[in-house]
């Protein structure tokens, strides 16, 4: 016999080392998965608890009508001239090179709410604030149209929230 150098434990030195064999346990094991994933059934319980709701209250109701969200439309009506911050014509060198661009005052926008249109954007965001309190809607919906630049947009949305109003939703685009 010799003795084992870390553990100091006695060992055979003609006794073989005994393997044992895991890969019949682990293929029963993965039969025994497979069975019995192939022999169990799902229950779905949605759609078949019988409920007796009534149909004249809640979402069903036909006495309640759907609020109408207050649409805030922005439109341009005056393209303008491009122009580089500093006041200089904006060249197509600059638009290579992705320079900065204003435009200059000759710019104009539309906005609408409801029936009323305006070119000032302060009459705009007080009527539809206005809107949106009385009807009780959760959000104003923004309709901007494609030529509409994003500094414009930000202005629309900082106006409306300096009034107050909490949601603002973008609408899908619409054929124009």
């Amino acid at each position: 016999m010799l003795l084992h150098p870390q553990r100091g434990a006695r060992r055979s030195v003609d006794a073989p080392d005994t393997k044992i064999d895991m890969t019949p346990m682990i293929d029963v094991t993965f039969l025994i998965i497979v069975f019995f994933l192939c022999t169990l059934r799902f229950k779905s319980l949605e759609g078949r608890l019988g409920a007796n709701l009534p149909r004249d209250v809640g979402v069903n109701d036909p006495s309640v009508a759907p609020v109408e969200r207050p649409r805030l439309a922005v439109r341009v009506v005056a393209v303008g001239t491009l122009t580089r911050p500093d006041g200089a014509p904006y060249t197509a060198a600059d638009a290579e090179a992705r320079r900065r661009f204003v435009y200059d005052d000759s710019r104009q926008l539309e906005y609408r709410v409801g029936v009323t249109r305006t070119p000032d954007l302060a009459v705009a965001l007080a009527r539809a604030a206005e809107l949106q309190a009385a009807t009780g809607a959760a959000a104003v919906v923004l309709d901007v149209a494609p030529d509409v630049i994003q500094g414009e947009v930000v202005a629309v949305i900082d106006g409306l929230r300096g009034l107050g109003v909490e949601g603002v939703e973008f609408a899908a685009s619409s054929a124009r």
